[in-house]
């Protein structure tokens, strides 16, 4: 199993993810293609997992939620953040995000052939 890089950001910039605006993103995600591409090669024996949009969430606020087009406009700039419910210092998953990565798809194989459950 190959577990992709996570998004992570700065502290004090209100945890976005979003290039300009965090200078990681742009590297992260270089790598994730690269481990992406590498797991392809050998498929059988390789499972890459993606965990990126588990831990990212579109950014909010009380002003764009209260008004349709601002959220309209938010939903094209693809602003994102740091999940911080899941990475509360925008960069360790505490112990909800890490139950969550472990029930990502991919991680579990025996779960998706239908052999087990969650314990």
């Amino acid at each position: 199993m190959l577990l992709g890089l996570l998004p992570r950001a700065r502290h004090g910039k209100a945890g976005s993810i979003t290039s300009p605006k965090n200078d990681f993103t742009p590297r992260l995600l270089k790598v994730n293609a690269a481990m992406r591409q590498f797991a392809a090669q050998d498929a059988q024996h390789v499972r890459y997992v993606d965990a990126w949009d588990l831990f990212s969430e579109t950014k909010k606020s009380t002003k764009q939620l209260s008004n349709e087009r601002s959220e309209k406009k938010r939903q094209q700039s693809g602003e994102r953040n740091i999940a911080q419910g899941l990475m509360p210092d925008m960069l360790h998953p505490n112990h909800r995000g890490m139950r969550l990565w472990g029930l990502c798809p991919g991680t579990r194989p025996e779960l998706a052939a239908g052999n087990a459950s969650i314990g």
